[in-house]
């Protein structure tokens, strides 16, 4: 039996941001079975913004606050899950169909997370965590056998 799924965007003030985020969950390779827009107290169109997009539904929350917004999403989502996505990313092309597949595969799992590529970064700054990520692993190379490990992911 296929799990049911929506993909919910909590949304405080970003209407600039906000179609390149439900444009990548539209052209998944496993569409969601609802978009969910959480207008989290927003000042700007972000709700408006939500309304153009078909096949997107939204809610708005007066109050502010990322917490609550979840909370107004989870109580408003009536499938078997929810994946949370920032308004400020794009889901890569397959999210929700790799997401389905590890709930499918049983083994108890209650979440899983993953990568997203954040719109509004400048290539200044994709630079700088490059250049982090490459200078924690020298350091973890050159690291004596019992100093313990960091976990860095690409």
């Amino acid at each position: 039996m296929a799990l049911t799924i929506t993909a919910i965007v909590c949304a405080p003030n970003e209407s600039r941001l906000l179609p390149g985020c439900l444009y990548s969950l539209l052209a998944q390779t496993r569409p969601p079975d609802d978009i969910l827009v959480i207008n989290n107290a927003s000042t700007d169109p972000t709700a408006a913004v939500a309304r153009t997009v078909s096949g997107v539904r939204v809610v708005d929350e007066p109050r502010k606050g990322l917490v609550v917004a979840r909370e107004t999403a989870r109580r408003a989502s009536h499938t078997d899950l929810v994946v949370f996505l920032d308004a400020d990313c794009r889901a890569p092309i397959n999210r929700i169909e790799r997401v389905e597949k590890q709930f499918e595969q049983g083994g108890g799992r209650v979440a899983v997370i993953g990568a997203c590529r954040v719109n509004d970064w400048q290539r200044l700054d994709r630079a700088l965590i490059q250049y982090i990520r490459n200078f924690w692993s020298e350091i973890q190379r050159h690291r004596p056998a019992d100093a313990g490990h960091v976990d860095v992911r690409a």
